[in-house]
Formats: structure tokens, sequence, C-alpha cells
């Protein structure tokens, strides 16, 4: 199963870039899948997307990143 988690800025849309967090390595299937969801939605949006990968622990690195992100969104 591919889990992609996205962190948006709802407040600062037109400021703050989207970050999709990827509980992966880079250059692996989750990571390809991640980049051209993360190209769709720039070009969707018009915003910028960044790709932050937090690879290990089976997933639970990306898990802690994306619930110690700032509740904005």
């Amino acid at each position: 199963a591919i889990a992609i988690a996205i962190a948006i800025g709802g407040t600062a849309w037109s400021r703050q870039p989207l970050r999709l967090i990827v509980p992966a390595p880079p250059g692996g299937t989750m990571d390809i899948v991640a980049r051209v969801v993360g190209q769709q939605l720039a070009s969707e949006t018009g915003q910028a997307v960044v790709i932050d990968n937090r690879p290990g622990a089976g997933g639970l690195l990306g898990m802690q990143t994306l619930l110690q992100a700032p509740a904005d969104g």
C-alpha cells in the first residue's frame, strides 16, 4: 500500500509551498508516485510542492513528521 501524507498550510495558501511527506527514501516507487502527484497538484493549484522524504522505522518517522507538523490547515 502506498501512503502519502499531505501537510497543507490552509490559511496561507498563496505564501507557503505545499508539503508532501513521503515515508520512503528518494528514488523508490513511493517517491516517484509522490513526485507525479506533486507535479499534478502544483499545476492545479499554482503552488510550489515540496517532497519531504522521511524514510525509516517502517514509515513511523514519516508519520511522526506529520503529527508534529503545525496544525495550520
